[in-house]
């Protein structure tokens, strides 16, 4: 009988804990950044706002077609005084 309440409390406390930091948007198809245009911030509001990369496979160079296994962002740069960013990893 425990074993049962806590299989039952672990699964509760599990899916509780447990939640995605965003949705992938499945629909983008061309190659770049979305949303293309980021809306406005409003001044003592709060902001949110997922910004994803639809990046190519592979590139064509002197040295032959390469393929892309990750890319990293480092830094973000030119951003307004007072937005933070948080990149998920």
């Amino acid at each position: 009988m425990k074993k049962y309440i806590f299989i039952i409390l672990l699964a509760l406390t599990s899916s509780i804990t447990i939640k995605a930091q965003c949705v992938v948007d499945t629909t983008i198809k061309t190659k770049g950044i979305y949303p293309r245009i980021l809306p406005q911030a409003k001044e003592d509001s709060a902001y949110d706002q997922t910004i994803q990369f639809k990046m190519p496979k592979d590139t064509q160079s002197i040295l032959g077609l390469i393929t892309y296994d990750s890319i990293t962002i480092t830094n973000i740069t030119n951003i307004p005084k007072g937005i933070n960013y948080i990149c998920n990893t």
